[in-house]
């Protein structure tokens, strides 16, 4: 038997550390080897047809939702002008709001296209997870995902399994051996 000198400080880390892994829920994975990251839920590409459709501009506008393309259209129409946010006649919002009711959903999509000076197209975007870090424990990424929230979009703690990975089963076994008798 061979033996490492560690600092006291070092020691009393690995124990803790140790008796943390042993001790936390393994999320009905096979024990040992697996690690926590911090799981990210963010916007991508996608092929026509696929994910959802949203409406962009050149300007960084965007519409998801048919409720939102029939607030924008009511506005273009309201002014005679062609411009966005010059909406004071209160009679014709009133008829534009009757008009934009009528409009179906097609007739929309064809008016945003027309509306070539603010680069309307529709897009395809789906949803795509990103993993970030790793922590032997559950207790560590939370803490991480606590204390840097903002730097992620819907951070979740998420379990990986990392077996068949000799290097990781190796220290998996050396730190698991500090505390289990």
């Amino acid at each position: 038997m061979k033996k490492i000198k560690v600092t006291d400080e070092m020691y009393n880390s690995l124990m803790e550390l140790s008796k943390e892994m042993v001790a936390q829920d393994n999320r009905a994975t096979s024990m040992p080897p697996y690690i926590f990251q911090v799981r990210t839920t963010d916007e991508c590409a996608a092929y026509g047809g696929q994910g959802e459709q949203v409406w962009v501009n050149d300007y960084g506008n965007e519409l998801r939702t048919e409720e939102e393309m029939r607030e924008y259209v009511q506005e273009c129409i309201c002014d005679p002008e062609g411009r966005v946010n010059r909406l004071n006649d209160e009679e014709a919002k009133k008829r534009a709001k009757k008009m934009v009711d009528i409009m179906g959903y097609c007739e929309l999509e064809e008016y945003l296209l027309a509306r070539e000076k603010d680069g309307w197209h529709a897009v395809n975007v789906g949803t795509e997870y990103n993993y970030h870090n790793a922590f032997f424990t559950d207790k560590a990424c939370n803490a991480h995902i606590k204390s840097n929230h903002c730097q992620y979009n819907e951070p979740v703690c998420y379990l990986h399994y990392v077996g068949k990975n000799p290097e990781m089963e190796l220290v998996f076994k050396f730190l698991y051996g500090l505390s289990k008798k």
